[in-house]
């Protein structure tokens, strides 16, 4: 058990780019809702206050298309990692991107396009 939360934590820290891709949008949310004690209202209401609806396409299709890239970024390294960095991954990480039955792959995609989704709903209320 301790082997595995030391391999978790390894490649956590492997998919760091990957997870502040994904992470990113939700936080510039929270600094644009003020509630992390401070507003950035000045700086991102370009990006979160579209006037047509052609600006919400380009908004989603900036989240959607982040949180794909940020998937394929994490499947390159979770599968290149035994090679690369000589440290066997996760048995979870292994079953979620880089399983060759691709049996956990449409929960990849569905739990890279949470934070996306989570953004666009903030955006639209």
């Amino acid at each position: 058990m301790r082997n595995q939360i030391d391999r978790s934590l390894q490649y956590l820290y492997f998919l760091r780019f990957s997870l502040f891709l994904w992470l990113f949008p939700l936080l510039f949310a929270a600094l644009d809702s003020g509630c992390l004690g401070f507003s950035t209202r000045t700086l991102t209401r370009g990006i979160f206050v579209p006037e047509w609806w052609s600006g919400y396409a380009c908004v989603a299709f900036y989240l959607i298309s982040k949180a794909f890239v940020a998937l394929l970024c994490a499947r390159i390294i979770v599968i290149n990692g035994v090679d690369r960095f000589s440290a066997q991954r996760p048995e979870w990480l292994s079953r979620l991107l880089a399983d060759p039955d691709a049996q956990g792959e449409g929960k990849a995609i569905v739990i890279s396009l949470l934070p996306a989704l989570a953004t666009f709903a903030y955006l639209l209320v």
